[in-house]
């Protein structure tokens, strides 16, 4: 599930929280230009 998409600069980040171990988050960067 994707909590928050943010947009900096060149890069997109994904703020991604796995709901069955709360203390589990992840933060993806991707550059913009791979969509």
């Amino acid at each position: 599930m994707i909590e928050g998409i943010q947009l900096k600069g060149d890069y997109v980040y994904f703020g991604i929280s796995d709901k069955q171990s709360s203390d589990k988050a992840c933060i993806y960067s991707i550059p913009k230009s791979a969509f």
